[in-house]
């Protein structure tokens, strides 16, 4: 991965520069150690990207409060993912925040199936995304994990499950069927709520 880090590639950026200036002539003597020192300055002068950190456990149950962690999530990835990431994302969000009130509504019965959504709305979605993000771009669409699939591949389809049980929650509650809501918490918090739900690992 330290192939596709933007430390190593400006570092090697500039030894180019330094190896272009030797074909050129401008450079003749210790040619060599100003290619590695001009890596060296290139590295060492090449910031780390800052540590991103999307999830929120101060967040309460209240659809308000999801909603709002919801939008601000959406906001600081929009940016940094693909489009057909940031769409599925979206979808996710959507239906997230189409169950809230309905949940709310249903009262005490609900409030399992409400912290399930809460913790999809602040932990487990903010979860895989910090994790895909911490790997640099390059690496992210191009390099293949030990399963064969690219960190956006395995993204992509750890979010489709999210969806997908999402949108079953969302038909579960409008037909008031309790024991679906059920079998989809157990499944999501059994399926993400471990350190497993790492698109880093291969």
């Amino acid at each position: 991965m330290f192939l596709y880090s933007r430390k190593n590639i400006v570092a090697s950026v500039l030894a180019l520069a330094g190896l272009g200036l030797y074909f050129v002539g401008i450079i003749d003597h210790f040619w060599l150690p100003i290619v590695v020192g001009l890596y060296g300055v290139g590295y060492l002068a090449t910031p780390k990207p800052p540590a991103l950190s999307l999830g929120d456990p101060s967040v309460g149950q209240s659809p308000d409060e999801i909603k709002a962690a919801l939008a601000t999530l959406v906001g600081r990835v929009r940016d940094l993912v693909e489009p057909d990431v940031l769409a599925r994302i979206t979808s996710i969000v959507s239906s997230i925040n189409d169950t809230l009130p309905l949940l709310v509504r249903g009262g005490t019965n609900m409030d399992a199936t409400l912290f399930t959504v809460r913790q999809m709305a602040v932990d487990y979605l903010p979860g895989a995304l910090e994790a895909y993000l911490k790997l640099p771009k390059a690496y992210r669409t191009r390099r293949a994990l030990e399963s064969g699939q690219t960190a956006k591949d395995a993204l992509q389809e750890q979010l489709a499950l999210l969806d997908g049980k999402m949108q079953e929650v969302l038909v579960s509650v409008h037909e008031n069927d309790v024991q679906a809501l059920l079998a989809n918490g157990r499944f999501l918090k059994e399926k993400f709520a471990a350190p497993t739900f790492n698109v880093g690992a291969g």
